[in-house]
């Protein structure tokens, strides 16, 4: 239900003006409701101000009051609307008397703060003036109005005349992206010397790495072995070689019968030893061989090698062999049936990718010394199971690093002779380089013309 303003209206309006007039002494004016009506009424007026206003509000109605009171920063008068409801007032009063408020503040105009109470502490005069000076504004009428400006001249523009010849200009836009050009040339350089600086920094690196790594490995070794490498047969060969050149030269015929006696005696030695190597690396494959399948992968798998490489080493360690050599003067036959029922044995051996040989390095043939006269001497055989000519021949697909002193190392493109298939796994060669060695077989492909 709605407020009556109707009834009692007169009297509301001459006390509401009362309290806006600067020149009455009334401040303040305090309406109510006349019983349990809708109907508002004058309850009573003063002139002392919020302290006086607070003794008439009563705890258990609901009362609207009209206050006028002078703002400390400004020095004018302000009028401050309350809404008070007293804390014992009824509930349903309450809520009645909430949808009011609106229609007493459009008759009660001219507010400059509206406040809602409850208790006295809310209509405390301190309080209300803290709030009344938080929303007006801090200015003084009573102090001048300020200084006199001083006189302005004219007021002048930023604005500049367009002249379209001067602004395209096409020397200075073509010097400008030939320097932008420059520059991004500059750039660029810049970006690839300091790459190129990184990748030789990372190539150092990792051939430090690789020696380092290498020269612990031979270190390991050695100290495995309690002694030192072992002489490959070529270094064996080439001490005979040296040794017997030495030997003072003879007469013309003399000395070609016996240098040439010398090179069948000393390429028979030669043979005889990489035989025997050859042999004995075959012989340990045959025993350490598994029915183990290969499996090729896109990229090459190094085989896997089993700790045969230490019964290699012990193959590979300096042996006794002046008993095998026969004496100056003599040469020895070579047996072609012993080789071919060691061949017939080698061809049953099942292959296995887990082993590997002993490291050979091919014996360069020495070359006779000049002919004093021409003497025919017979043509010596070729031993069955000794490479004489390049026989398989491979390309390197990959690269690869030997692992120990039995190995060989080759780069991509690199042709490997001298092939001995020992293993399905691995492979024994020649490598561009001149060392005779394993290498695995996934590594390289076999040419053609073989």
């Amino acid at each position: 239900m709605t407020v009556n303003l109707s009834k009692n209206r007169e009297a509301l309006v001459a006390a509401w003006q009362e309290v806006l007039d600067d020149k009455s002494d009334t401040d303040w004016a305090l309406f109510g409701y006349e019983g349990q009506t809708n109907d508002l009424k004058v309850v009573g007026t003063g002139n002392g101000g919020i302290t006086e206003l607070n003794d008439d509000l009563n705890s258990g109605k609901i009362m609207y009051a009209f206050v006028r009171v002078q703002d400390q920063k400004t020095s004018l008068a302000k009028n401050i609307l309350i809404n008070w409801q007293g804390e014992g007032a009824p509930v349903l009063r309450k809520g009645v008397c909430a949808n009011h408020t609106r229609d007493v503040a459009n008759l009660l105009k001219g507010a400059h703060l509206t406040i809602n109470a409850r208790l006295e502490d809310d209509v405390d005069e301190e309080r209300i003036l803290h709030k009344l000076s938080l929303v007006g504004s801090a200015y003084s009428f009573k102090e001048p109005r300020g200084v006199e400006e001083p006189q302005r001249g004219p007021v002048g523009t930023t604005y500049t005349r367009v002249i379209p010849a001067k602004e395209i200009n096409v020397a200075e836009r073509d010097n400008f992206w030939r320097r932008e050009e420059e520059e991004e040339k500059k750039r660029v350089e810049v970006e690839r010397e300091r790459k190129r600086l990184e990748m030789l920094k990372v190539e150092e690196e990792r051939r430090q790495r690789e020696e380092r790594e290498h020269t612990e490995r031979e270190k390991r070794i050695i100290s495995s072995e309690g002694k030192s490498p072992p002489t490959s047969p070529a270094a064996e060969a080439a001490s005979l070689i040296a040794s017997k050149s030495s030997q003072p030269m003879e007469s013309p015929v003399r000395t070609q019968t016996n240098a040439e006696q010398m090179r069948q005696q000393r390429n028979q030695e030669a043979r005889e030893l990489i035989g025997s190597r050859v042999g004995q690396a075959k012989a340990i494959f045959s025993q350490n061989t598994t029915n183990v399948p290969v499996t090729k992968a896109s990229a090459p798998v190094k085989p896997a090698r089993n700790s045969l490489a230490q019964r290699i080493n012990s193959l590979n360690q300096p042996q006794d062999d002046t008993d095998n050599l026969p004496s100056n003067g003599q040469t020895v036959p070579p047996n072609p049936h012993g080789f071919e029922a060691e061949e017939e044995q080698f061809s049953t051996i099942k292959r296995s990718p887990h082993t590997k040989s002993v490291e050979q390095t091919p014996v360069e043939e020495v070359k006779p010394l000049p002919e004093a006269s021409p003497v025919e001497v017979p043509k010596e055989d070729p031993v069955e199971g000794i490479p004489t000519e390049a026989g398989l021949r491979a390309v390197a697909l990959y690269d690869y690093q030997a692992a120990d002193e039995t190995e060989i190392n080759f780069d991509p493109g690199d042709v490997i002779t001298h092939i001995d298939r020992i293993d399905e796994g691995w492979w024994q060669g020649l490598s561009p380089d001149g060392s005779y060695g394993l290498f695995p077989a996934n590594y390289v492909q076999l040419l053609e013309d073989n």
